[in-house]
C-alpha cells in the first residue's frame, strides 16, 4: 500500500522522540484536541532544527489556540517557514505575540496567513512586524480584510527582501491606489498574485505605472481582478518591462484580440506594438540563432586547432627523438674516433726502434773532382 502523510500520532511521536533529522512538520486538516494540542506545542521545542512548520486548514481548540502556537514557535529559532492557512487568528493577539518572538523569527523567510479572519489591530502589529523580519521573501495575505490597513501597505517597502507577494481575494477598497504607489518600491519583488481584488478604471493609471516601473517583476496574475477592456490597456506596460514573463489575466489572448478590435483606432497603436514585438522576438530569435550557428562553428575551430596542437606535438615529440638520436650518432662516432686514436698511440709504442748505422772513421768520399798535381819547373 502507498504511504500518505504521518499521522498527527506519528508527528508528536518523533517530535516527542527529540528526532534530530526533522527539518520539516506538516500537519493539514487536522482537528486536535486541546491534549494533543499540547503535546505538540510542549514538543516542538524538542526538535530546535525544524525549519518549516505547516498547519493549514487544521482546527484548533480556539482558547488554546494562540498561547500554544506562541509557546512552540518560541522553541524554533531556526525557523524559516510558517503556514497558517484558514486558521481563524483574527483578534486574539497572536501577530502581537509574534512582535514579541521578533529575534526568535530572525531566519523567517516565508510567511503564510490567506484566510486567517486578521483584524485591524492584528494588520497594525504586522505592518509593526513585518520591517523586524530581515529574511522575509515570501507573505501570502490572500482573503485578508485590508481596507483599513494603511500602515500594512506602507509597511510592504521596508520588507527589502521581499520577492513573492500574494493578496488575491483581499479586500483593498480604497487603498489600490496606495498599493500600486508601494510595489514599485519593494526593490527584490518578482512576484505578485493580486487575483479578484478588483481594479476600477480609475486604478489602472496607476496599476499601468507599477508593471512598467517594477524592473525586477517577472510574474504578474490579475485573473479576475479587471475587465477585458481594462486588461488591453496593461499590454503596453508588460510589452515595456522586459522582466515579466508571464501574466496571468482573465481573459484568453483571442478575448483580448477581440476588445481591441471593438475599441477601433483606440487601441491602432497598440496593435502595432503587438506587431513590432512579434517582429522584434523573429528578428531576435534569428539572432539567437545565428549565435548558435557561430559558436558551432567556433568550437569546430577550436576543435581543428586542438588537432593541429597535437600535430604539432608529435612532430615536436618526433624532432626531439631525432635529435637524441642524432646526439648518441654523434657521442658514438666520437668515442670510435677516440679509440681509434688510442689504439693507433698504444701500436706506436709498442713498434721496435730502427736498426743504428756503424761508426766509421774513415774520410767519407771527396765529391768534388780531383785537383791536377803541378808539378813544379
Amino acid at each position: 500500500a502507498g504511504s500518505g502523510p504521518p499521522s498527527l500520532a506519528q508527528v508528536l511521536r518523533r517530535l516527542e522522540a527529540g528526532d534530530p533529522e526533522l527539518r520539516s512538520v506538516c500537519l493539514r486538516f487536522q482537528n486536535m484536541s486541546a491534549a494533543e494540542l499540547q503535546r505538540l506545542a510542549a514538543a516542538l521545542p524538542q526538535c530546535p532544527a525544524v525549519a518549516r512548520l505547516t498547519l493549514d486548514h487544521c482546527g484548533l481548540p480556539e482558547a488554546e489556540r494562540v498561547p500554544a502556537l506562541l509557546r512552540a514557535l518560541g522553541g524554533l529559532p531556526g525557523l524559516c517557514e510558517l503556514h497558517l492557512a484558514c486558521m481563524p487568528l483574527g483578534d486574539q493577539g497572536f501577530v502581537a505575540g509574534l512582535r514579541g518572538l521578533q529575534a526568535g523569527l530572525s531566519c523567517l523567510t516565508v510567511l503564510k496567513l490567506p484566510d486567517t479572519n486578521l483584524g485591524h489591530q492584528d494588520l497594525a502589529d504586522l505592518a509593526q512586524l513585518l520591517p523586524q523580519l530581515p529574511q522575509l521573501t515570501d507573505l501570502d495575505l490572500s482573503g485578508a480584510n485590508l481596507v483599513t490597513a494603511e500602515e500594512l501597505i506602507a509597511a510592504l517597502p521596508l520588507c527589502r527582501h521581499l520577492s513573492r507577494l500574494r493578496l488575491d481575494e483581499a479586500r483593498l477598497g480604497g487603498l489600490l491606489g496606495a498599493l500600486t504607489a508601494a510595489l514599485p518600491r519593494c526593490p527584490e519583488l518578482t512576484a505578485a498574485m493580486l487575483g479578484r481584488v478588483g481594479f476600477t478604471a480609475a486604478d489602472v493609471p496607476g496599476l499601468v505605472q507599477a508593471l512598467s516601473q517594477c524592473q525586477r517583476l517577472q510574474v504578474v496574475d490579475l485573473r479576475y481582478s479587471l475587465s477585458i477592456a481594462l486588461e488591453a490597456q496593461l499590454l503596453p506596460a508588460v510589452l515595456s518591462n522586459k522582466s515579466i514573463t508571464t501574466m496571468h489575466l482573465c481573459g484568453t489572448h483571442d478575448r483580448i484580440v477581440e476588445a481591441l478590435e471593438l475599441n477601433g483606432q483606440r487601441f491602432h497603436a497598440l496593435r502595432e506594438a503587438l506587431q513590432q514585438e512579434k517582429e522584434r522576438r523573429e528578428e531576435q530569435n534569428q539572432l539567437l540563432q545565428e549565435r548558435d550557428e557561430l559558436r558551432e562553428e567556433q568550437n569546430q575551430l577550436l576543435q581543428e586547432r586542438d588537432e593541429l596542437r597535437e600535430v604539432q606535438n608529435q612532430l615536436l615529440q618526433e624532432h626531439e627523438q631525432l635529435r637524441q638520436q642524432l646526439e648518441l650518432e654523434l657521442q658514438r662516432q666520437a668515442q670510435q674516433q677516440e679509440d681509434t686514436e688510442a689504439a693507433e698511440l698504444q701500436r706506436q709504442q709498442h713498434l721496435p726502434p730502427p736498426p743504428k748505422q756503424p761508426f766509421s772513421l774513415a774520410s767519407p768520399p771527396s765529391t768534388s773532382a780531383p785537383r791536377a798535381l803541378v808539378s813544379p819547373p
